[in-house]
């Protein structure tokens, strides 16, 4: 059945309201300053002079999904997937019993399907959302769950900063909806938060799907260093992973995540770019799970599988 422009006009807009109140009501039953976390997981790791940072790009097919963890016992989570169950079952397996932050970068299929089941599933410490409204029943579902379990619920605006063990998590968001001087990027996309972790001397740059016009504004406001990991935008897309942002970010690791549905991604363009700024680049298509692990100062690498092919090919 179909759905009249002004019908999807009015539930867009009730869905705004919703979400406006959801965050009033959050805000007003927060006890503790928002931002702040302690694991309360039973199998807390002993402290040592060195924790581990892992960060892996899950290989959800055609989407988005990261995992956070340290041998602490804390856990974060980027994005769900473009599937219902499958983050859900994946954290399920690897032992996560509490995540302390999950984030839904912007609320496309591909990163939003997965995340009402593991709102469902596990105790969630804070939720962050990019706060740009899109109609469709999986949202008014996420949004429901986040309700119902009182989840707390904030929208970042400039730099916003967490701590998830000996990591620091800074939410990067430059503008909250503008439009995109490219005719083939979603303004949506344009107002994707980006997330950079930092752990001693390591550092990565989650990008979600942010496109270019995103990138410009990070360099122009001097947001932007050198890191270690980058976790490619929008699937490898040629809307972003611009040339005047890997002079600024000069990733040594880049880890693209992409499905076979996806035609014509990663584009050749930015695995040229890529691999001319001297990154090694690694695909979930090809590799599987990618796992990039710190203790602050060294860094190692471990994926799924061995593709046929060197993904610099």
């Amino acid at each position: 059945m179909s759905v009249s422009h002004r019908e999807l006009r009015r539930n867009s807009t009730l869905l705004s309201l919703i979400f406006l109140l959801l965050l009033a009501v959050v805000a007003c039953t927060l006890s503790a300053p928002a931002f702040t976390f302690a694991s309360t997981s039973a199998q807390l790791a002993a402290e040592s002079h060195s924790p581990t940072l892992s960060i892996t790009v899950l290989d959800v097919g055609d989407g988005d999904a990261i995992l956070i963890t340290t041998s602490q016992g804390h856990a974060a989570l980027i994005d769900g997937g473009p599937r219902k169950t499958q983050v859900r079952d994946v954290l399920k397996e690897r032992g996560i019993a509490r995540l302390d932050l999950v984030v839904n970068t912007h609320p496309h299929a591909d990163h939003l399907t997965g995340l009402p089941a593991v709102l469902d599933g596990f105790p969630v410490g804070q939720m962050i959302d990019s706060g740009t409204v899109h109609y469709s029943k999986t949202y008014e579902s996420y949004l429901a769950i986040i309700g119902q379990k009182g989840i707390p619920l904030a929208t970042p605006r400039g730099i916003t900063r967490f701590r998830l063990g000996p990591a620091r998590l800074d939410v990067l968001r430059p503008s909250v909806y503008f439009a995109s001087e490219r005719s083939d990027a979603s303004p949506v996309n344009d107002s994707t938060p980006v997330i950079e972790v930092s752990y001693g001397a390591f550092s990565s740059l989650l990008t979600g799907d942010a496109t270019a016009a995103t990138e410009l504004q990070l360099i122009a406001r001097g947001w932007l260093s050198p890191v270690t990991l980058l976790k490619v935008a929008h699937h490898g897309s040629d809307t972003s992973t611009s040339q005047p942002f890997l002079d600024v970010v000069k990733p040594q690791v880049a880890v693209i995540s992409v499905g076979k549905g996806y035609a014509g991604l990663p584009s050749d363009a930015v695995i040229g770019r890529l691999t001319k700024c001297g990154a090694i680049v690694y695909r979930t298509d090809l590799h599987g799970s990618v796992t990039v692990s710190t203790d602050g100062h060294a860094w190692t690498v471990t994926t799924e599988r061995q593709p046929d092919a060197s993904p610099d090919a």
